[in-house]
């Protein structure tokens, strides 16, 4: 359960501590200095906002969810982990959507159940539904060719659950079984933002240079290819290879076993195919290996020696030259014969926000460049220059350190180099593009754009994927079925096009040749299965399948029928699932409790919550007074249009959805986790009706940037200040006094802040490989690359986990800071079984951190209450900056500027006043005003809003483990507040000919907090009060 970077620090940690990081003595964390004393305590050491609870168990549950280093595992994996559950019994730091599975106990896997102890099934929360007609006869499209699960209600609704999702859990197969799942994480300590900081906060400060200086950067990068190297029928070799290189085109399994085993053999973690199961049984493994075929780092590095001179003149056994072979394979005479194959130039990663700003869709991109030293050799890597929709072309890629003796296993081991050796990064990315360069001399500079392959598959999948896939994505396996069967009857290659290409919808999303029955693209992937071992078999299949797609004559079959394979039509079902009379689950909507406003919704109770077998008339609907009751939660909806379809788009063996809680000062919602998130079905099926208007708005990214939009919007009910909010009509007779309505209704909110920070929604995806349990060894995993899991992260740029830490710094701040409410403090702690109670919010640990934070009497003083102001406390700083600083730093993951082992080079501050940052939010709340003259505006209620544009851009030697959304304290040494509490925002990995280096853009954290000028007048008033009377 914990990663191989977290066992190696623990050894390190034996000996000296670090920043950022407490010391452990016999498994448990413990201070590295002596404790401030409390002497509210009788002296016993007071607590700071820091001393989590349980510090090892939530190190062990962000390597279980988090780890980039070397894998993930299915949620079947580690749902039922005895340490998670001994973890989660007393945390409650996740709970988990997902269906019952092997080992399930519901008083203790946190696997979400309803009132009756049933597990919340995600197929049904997912599930698609058709409204029965008013005859009774149940029309329903099923899925075609599979026994679909139809469950019929009382209340008029059909739900169709799918048929493949989720059928096995034990292991997940992205074309016979996908998973999807969701993990809402509850606890502020186990999000991003704390992702393997503490590992980059050693490499910055607590790696000798001594032990630096024996590392290389670290490369292992694998090309996965979806189809045989060596094709059954006659031996032929189909893709890139050392052995193809080397002019060897054929090879036989009884005449040529060696080169046979070298161009057929798999890595030893590579255990299963590409396309395993298609059209076998999961307990047949004699064709593990049959569609699949892998090259790696053997085509780079190569000794310039292993060429083959005679790869022109020389003569087969049979009498022809190996001119002619090539040629009869459709290659052209090498140019020269003495150059090696490939060098690899340089590997660029880039990972961001949309312009620097942490609202949004992150995305992770990136460039390898090669030189390929013979230009006639282009046909011999065709897999790295044809690069389909599909993208049959994966790159596994795993970059970071290698030190010499870091894998030595000896009685004393160098504990600094396994901790370096431990810097990885295990990422799969896409082929989207590439650009070639001929050079004069022969060479061609290859230079392939790739993509994380998460992010590809949300800029492509359309929303409606599920019982229908978009019918181009049907039409590139076709064709690649289609073209290996004309190669094998005819025995004529075709020539490669190294040129990438996309198709363009000109009809919008309702063209009647957009979707097709999903058994379709089953049926392609079996094709490609079966073409291996029958041929014949094979193209009867594909004149079948293509007659099935447009009937004997051409004009008619499934790819003309409008109602079977119009977008909307199936998005118009998956709508109609979000609706609670369709009686679909909703486990992520809840009753925010201990929001002291009376009349602050219950946006569960308002929400009907029926059984299929339920029988509601419009009776018993109850009459709500709330507009736009009822309500779905963001959960639900990001399940539904995002997780779901990509699942269904079969790339990924399992897809999993993380969600993390909002930030501190957001409003009502400040105890409460994104997924809960209320959004009124009436609106959010109006919003959705519109994506059918055209085809660049129908893929599921599209959902997630309408999602982030409601979470924007300031004036949404669920923050509790909408009523406060005034068209412009009714605040034309508005008086210009300090507007009360802000900071009245902040506390009775009961939030601990006297500022607001509007959230902001990011939605940030990564591919990695599975981490499967050893069979040889149960309590080992090895990773797979031909398997994986495809992370989604949605969650609050604004949190922060450093609660205490930010406050703190905030009172350093020469502007005047905010101040605490006390109705905030007297919020009870929320005491609920995570997992089995889906009624309420459950506690993020943000309580605990403030409140250990402000007891710490050493660093922090309570000023006395002025005259007539008892709502609101005050607390001064009464030590220097220094030692808060290092009473920061003890707890921060941090970078310092300019120690002995610091492998920062430089630090560039920027900073300006033009707002452009907030600017988009503003213009998109005026677009609003102008569609709708009526919608809420903010009047008098926001004083002003602060905005944050200093950046600081950091240059430092290579880490793999710098994320975006991590945070840092970055010490500059300047004693000015530009030393304070950093988030990651940009950064690239540069692993070339000049060594490994990382450029990294980061701001401060508490960005657009807003505030009223009689909030900061009264901590002004108390302030000096309390000065005079001192």
């Amino acid at each position: 359960m914990t990663a191989k970077v977290t066992k190696s620090m623990e050894a390190l940690l034996k000996y000296y501590a670090f920043s950022g990081r407490v010391a452990t003595q016999e498994g448990k964390f413990i201070e590295l200095s002596p404790a401030p004393v409390d002497t509210t305590t009788g002296g016993a050491p007071a607590s700071t906002e820091t001393d989590e609870d349980n510090p090892a168990m939530t190190a062990k549950i962000r390597d279980l969810l988090l780890d980039v280093t070397e894998g993930g595992r299915f949620i079947s994996d580690f749902a039922t982990d005895p340490e998670l559950i001994d973890a989660n019994s007393v945390g409650n730091f996740i709970r988990i959507c997902y269906e019952e599975i092997a080992g399930f106990d519901p008083n203790n896997t946190p696997i979400m159940i309803d009132s009756e102890n049933s597990v919340v099934s995600v197929s049904s929360v997912v599930a698609p539904v058709v409204k029965l007609p008013s005859d009774g006869d149940s029309v329903v499209h099923e899925y075609e060719g599979t026994e679909s699960e139809v469950v019929e209600t009382g209340n008029g609704f059909s739900q169709i659950k799918d048929p493949v999702i989720n059928i096995n859990t034990k292991t997940p197969d992205r074309y016979t079984a996908p998973s999807l799942g969701a993990i809402v994480v509850d606890k502020i300590n186990c999000s991003l933002a704390k992702r393997n900081t503490d590992a980059v906060a050693l490499f910055c400060q607590g790696v000798p240079t001594i032990d630096m200086s024996m590392c290389a950067p670290y490369i292992d990068m694998r090309f996965i290819l979806g189809e045989p190297a060596v094709s059954p029928d006659n031996g032929s070799l189909n893709t890139m290879s050392l052995i193809r290189f080397l002019g060897i085109y054929q090879v036989s399994e009884t005449k040529d076993k060696i080169n046979f085993g070298i161009v057929s053999s798999m890595p030893t973690d590579a255990q299963t195919d590409i396309l395993a199961g298609v059209g076998t049984s999961p307990d047949t493994p004699e064709d593990a290996h049959l569609n699949t075929s892998n090259a790696g780092m053997e085509l780079f590095t190569s000794p310039q020696t292993l060429v083959n001179p005679n790869i022109n003149s020389s003569l087969d056994q049979d009498g022809t030259t190996a001119l002619d072979s090539r040629r009869a394979a459709n290659m052209p005479a090498v140019l020269d014969v003495f150059q090696p194959l490939m060098t690899l130039k340089e590997i660029r990663i880039n990972d961001f926000f949309p312009n620097d700003n942490p609202f949004g869709p992150g995305s992770s991109r990136g460039s390898i460049t090669i030189i390929l030293h013979d230009r006639s050799r282009m046909v011999d890597i065709s897999p790295l220059l044809e690069i389909s929709q599909f993208a049959e072309t994966k790159i596994h890629l795993e970059f970071g350190w290698s030190h010499p003796q870091g894998n030595l296993v000896t009685e004393s081991p160098n504990h600094y180099a396994t901790f370096l050796n431990s810097l990885r990064n295990k990422r799969i990315f896409n082929l989207v593009s590439g650009e070639f360069s001929l050079q004069p001399d022969g060479q061609v500079e290859i230079t392939l754009d790739v993509m994380n392959a998460g992010h590809v598959a949300a800029g492509a999948v359309p929303i409606a994927t599920g019982r229908y896939v978009s019918l181009s994505l049907v039409k590139s396996v076709i064709n690649s079925a289609v073209s290996t069967a004309l190669l094998k009857l005819e025995n004529t290659p075709q020539v490669q096009v190294p040129f990438p290409k996309s198709a363009i919808s000109t009809g919008g999303i309702k063209g009647a040749d957009q979707m097709v029955p999903r058994q379709i693209l089953l049926d392609c992937l079996g094709i490609l299965k079966t073409q291996s071992t029958d041929i014949q078999g094979a193209i009867d299949t594909i004149i079948e399948l293509i007659k099935k797609l447009i009937g004997d004559d051409g004009n008619s079959g499934e790819a003309t029928v409008s109602e079977v394979a119009s977008q909307a039509t199936v998005l118009s079902e998956k709508i109609q699932g979000l609706d609670p009379n369709s009686a679909t689950p909703d486990p992520f909507l809840c009753d925010i409790v201990n929001v002291g406003l009376e009349t602050y919704p219950k946006w569960r109770t308002l929400t009907p919550e029926y059984k299929p077998e339920d029988v509601v008339e419009s009776s018993d609907i109850p009459n709500v007074s709330v507009p736009g009751a009822p309500y779905v939660s963001l959960g639900k909806i990001a399940m539904a249009m995002i997780g779901a379809p990509i699942a269904a788009s079969q790339r990924f063996d399992e897809v999993q959805l993380l969600f993390y809680p909002f930030n501190a000062r957001a409003g009502a919602l400040w105890t409460t986790n994104v997924a809960s998130f209320p959004i009124s079905v009436m609106d959010i099926k109006e919003s959705l009706k519109g994506l059918v208007q055209g085809a660049n708005s129908s893929r599921v990214g599209s959902v997630f940037d309408m999602l982030s939009r409601y979470v924007a919007d300031e004036t949404a009910p669920a923050y509790g200040f909408s009523d406060l909010y005034q068209t412009d009509e009714e605040s034309a007779g508005e008086n210009f006094m300090i507007s009360t309505k802000m900071g009245l209704r902040l506390q009775a909110l009961k939030c601990p802040f006297s500022k607001f920070a509007l959230p902001s929604l990011v939605m940030t995806t990564e591919v990695v490989p599975v981490m499967e349990r050893s069979q040889s060894d149960p309590s080992a995993r090895n990773p797979r690359v031909n398997k994986n899991i495809c992370r989604i992260h949605i969650y609050d740029a604004a949190c922060t986990p450093y609660v205490g830490s930010e406050y703190i710094m905030s009172l350093m701040s020469k502007d005047f800071p905010e101040n605490i409410l006390r109705s905030g403090l007297e919020k009870t702690a929320i005491e609920s079984t995570a997992f089995a109670d889906l009624t309420k919010n459950q506690d993020t640990g943000t309580l605990k951190n403030l409140i250990r934070t402000l007891s710490n009497e050493q660093i922090l003083k309570k000023l006395n209450a002025a005259d007539g102001i008892t709502d609101m406390d005050v607390y001064r700083v009464i030590t220097s900056f220094d030692n808060i600083k290092t009473n920061i730093m003890k707890y921060v993951p941090t970078i310092i500027m300019g120690t002995a082992f610091s492998p920062i080079q430089s630090i560039t501050l920027r900073a300006r006043l033009d707002g452009k940052e907030q600017s988009v939010r503003l213009e998109m709340a005026k677009q609003q005003k102008e569609k709708n003259p009526q919608v809420a505006s903010s009047g008098p209620m926001i004083g002003e809003m602060q905005i944050i544009n200093a950046k600081a851009d950091v240059t430092s030697l290579g880490n793999p483990l710098f994320q975006i959304g991590q945070q840092f304290f970055i010490d500059m040494g300047t004693g000015t507040m530009a030393d304070s509490i950093y988030q990651l925002l940009r950064l690239t990995h540069t692993i070339g000919e000049n060594g490994f280096q990382t450029s990294l853009t980061f701001t401060q954290i508490s960005q657009y907090q807003a505030s009223t000028t009689r909030n900061i007048l009264k901590g002004m008033l108390k302030s000096l009060v309390a000065a005079k009377a001192e």
